[in-house]
């Protein structure tokens, strides 16, 4: 009978009791149906509450995780994959993602949206992006839901286009880091490199936080920055193959990087590295696909170059520079071109980069007209332009004293990385005579630096 099986299914039901129901048809028919629409009901009740506990299972927390660019958000994730919430850590994400809906998203799609409105927004502008995602304790002790969310992650980040690497991280447990990153808005991960960045440099929480992440990457110790595109080397490898190639140990000798950024925009992507040791400065480009070494060059210090220029000139008096340019550009003898003074006399030195030999000089009398130093003009330039080169990464493509027309003046030319200003700068006054501001899309990834 349907009963008796279904009776015995649930096991609330003895031999005894399915006897009586069939030997009494009529009398107890009744009763036997009052019975089974109980046990029906208690069956019904034990599904739903099984059903239930599944679906409250795979909606439990499983631990959350950060994406920053400048905008710092973080997602909670379900244990079913799902972002179950999301919390703007600071304005920026705010204003950019409270119109979108990124709850019951998976992970790609959250991350991809994400992205997209940085883009919209004029947050990420450009193809040569960092992001940082940083996991919390929770996810950090799930090995194999660690390994999942990175490489959905990366995936995700692949098909915006946008972004060129990623650094993962596991957030530590430091209450310094923590207290960071509650008092600036920004997420755990993010403290815990601007706490590690304040131990080697004389910059404030606050400008440190305010530094683009490539920078900011620049000044930790050690960081594994992964390529999105998996057909790339990363940056790490790159450094690896142009320290060996410059015959240095990293390990052994204090490596100084000052670029170390992956440039599409090149017809073959490669990696841009600059780096100083005490004795000499190094440029590479090496090739981002096959590690090849596609330019490589060693100079002498900048400030070596201008003590050999300043011995050979015979100038016992205090100089000012007004221009200290490296020129390279792929040319046979890379030169430096200094331009200094005293109260009576003008030298131009073009100092061979490599070997140190003086390829060119000239003087000539100036009288007792005194000039600003090339550093004030820098300075006046940078500050009408609402820029600081501590908090902010400024690169100066041109500095120059041009003494060709009516007043000398300095001529500047710099980026931020977002625009590119010219300046004109009166040498003698220190009156700006013209300035100009342009959007840019990329960085200027041109060797001159001072």
């Amino acid at each position: 009978m349907k009963t008796e099986r279904l009776l015995n299914a649930i096991g609330k039901i003895d031999d005894n009791l399915i006897a009586d129901a069939e030997s009494n048809d009529n009398g107890c028919h009744r009763s036997v149906w009052f019975r089974f629409g109980t046990m029906a009901a208690c069956l019904a009740l034990i599904l739903c509450t099984v059903v239930t506990a599944k679906y409250l299972s795979s909606h439990a927390t499983a631990g959350a995780f950060t994406l920053d660019v400048n905008p710092s958000v973080e997602y909670t994730i379900a244990k079913n994959g799902t972002v179950k919430d999301v919390s703007f850590l600071n304005s920026d994400a705010e204003n950019a993602l409270r119109d979108i809906s990124l709850e019951k998203q998976s992970v790609e799609n959250a991350v991809k949206q994400t992205v997209s409105a940085y883009v919209t927004g004029g947050i990420m502008e450009n193809s040569n992006s960092m992001v940082l995602v940083s996991f919390d304790s929770r996810i950090n002790s799930n090995s194999e839901l660690k390994a999942a969310l990175t490489s959905t992650i990366q995936n995700a980040l692949a098909q915006t286009q946008v972004v060129e690497t990623v650094v993962f991280h596991d957030e530590s447990d430091d209450s310094q880091a923590k207290e960071i990153a509650d008092e600036l808005s920004i997420s755990r991960g993010k403290a815990d490199f601007i706490l590690a960045a304040s131990k080697r440099t004389d910059m404030t929480l606050d400008e440190l936080a305010g530094l683009s992440l490539d920078v900011l990457m620049m000044l930790q110790d050690e960081v594994e920055i992964d390529p999105i595109n998996p057909a790339y080397i990363g940056l790490p490898e790159a450094k690896r193959i142009a320290l060996k190639d410059a015959g240095l140990d990293k390990e052994a000798q204090k490596v100084i990087f000052t670029k170390a950024e992956l440039n599409s925009s090149q017809k073959e992507p490669c990696y841009f590295l600059e780096f100083y040791t005490n004795k000499n400065q190094y440029f590479y480009q090496i090739d981002a696909k096959t590690g090849d070494i596609l330019y490589g060059r060693e100079y002498i210090l900048l400030e070596n170059a201008k003590k050999i220029a300043v011995d050979d000139a015979g100038c016992m008096n205090k100089v000012t520079y007004t221009e200290e340019t490296l020129v390279d550009g792929g040319i046979k003898t890379p030169y430096y071109r200094l331009v200094f003074a005293d109260t009576q006399t003008r030298w131009t030195y073009r100092i061979d980069a490599v070997l140190g030999s003086v390829l060119e000089k000239n003087q000539e009398n100036i009288g007792t007209q005194e000039f600003i130093s090339l550093e004030e003009a820098k300075s006046i330039a940078l500050k009408d332009a609402g820029l600081d080169d501590k908090a902010q990464k400024i690169e100066f493509t041109k500095e120059e004293l041009n003494r060709n027309q009516g007043n000398p003046c300095y001529i500047l030319e710099f980026n931020n990385g977002e625009y590119q200003y010219t300046y004109r700068i009166d040498a003698v006054t220190g009156n700006i005579l013209e300035k100009n501001k342009e959007p840019i899309l990329l960085p200027n990834p041109g060797t001159t630096f001072d």
